[in-house]
């Protein structure tokens, strides 16, 4: 479609200000869409919950057949006792991947 609007460009000086209204407008939606794409994968990232942590305790749930929420509270309670917060926060996203944090609200109970 955009080769026969060039093509009638050639032909037809008239259509010269259309011809290029529209290639500026088919740029914009090119970048909306890139800029979009790049939006959606970034969100998607966050949403996942894959972190460092999220792959060591599923190593470990592998080697040892324990619970994540078990193995991850532990990990919390050491967090907590050296005071490091950004770990607490890190061990805490990971809870919330693997549906450990607020157990009891979502099951009603």
């Amino acid at each position: 479609m955009i080769t026969v609007i060039v093509a009638d460009t050639l032909k037809n000086s008239s259509n010269t200000l259309f011809t290029l209204s529209f290639k500026k407008f088919g740029i914009i939606i090119i970048l909306l869409l890139a800029v979009a794409i790049s939006v959606a994968l970034m969100s998607r990232s966050r949403e996942s919950g894959h972190s460092y942590i999220t792959d060591q305790v599923k190593t470990e749930v592998q080697i040892t057949g324990r619970d994540p929420c078990d193995i991850l509270s532990e990990w919390l309670a050491d967090a907590k006792s050296e005071e490091d917060t950004q770990l607490v926060q890190k061990i805490k996203q990971a809870q919330k991947y693997f549906e450990c944090r607020n157990r009891q609200k979502r099951q009603g109970g």
